[in-house]
This record gives C-alpha cells, sequence and structure tokens, in this order.
C-alpha cells in the first residue's frame, strides 16, 4: 500500500529490538538536535 510497509518489512519484529532501534533513533536526535545548538552558537558569536 504505501513505502512505509516496506520499512517494516527490514526491522526486526521483536520488540526488544524494536525498543533498541528507538533508544538508538532519539541518541542520533539528540545528539544531532545539540550539535545544531553548538553550531548556532559558535555563528552567533562569530557575527558578534
Amino acid at each position: 500500500m504505501m513505502a512505509q510497509n516496506d520499512d517494516k518489512k527490514n526491522l526486526p519484529q521483536d520488540p526488544d529490538k524494536l525498543c533498541k532501534t528507538l533508544e538508538v533513533g532519539s541518541l542520533i536526535l539528540g545528539v544531532l538536535l545539540t550539535s545544531v545548538q553548538i553550531y548556532t552558537t559558535l555563528r552567533g558569536d562569530e557575527s558578534k
């Protein structure tokens, strides 16, 4: 039906593995957001 269904086939059906995948995903998101904040802060300091 949708492209998302193909992605779900690749994911393991084991709930524990799914939880770990979500944990890793949120970790990566947190790191990305932190690095973006640091980058914008550094850029803000440069422009002053």
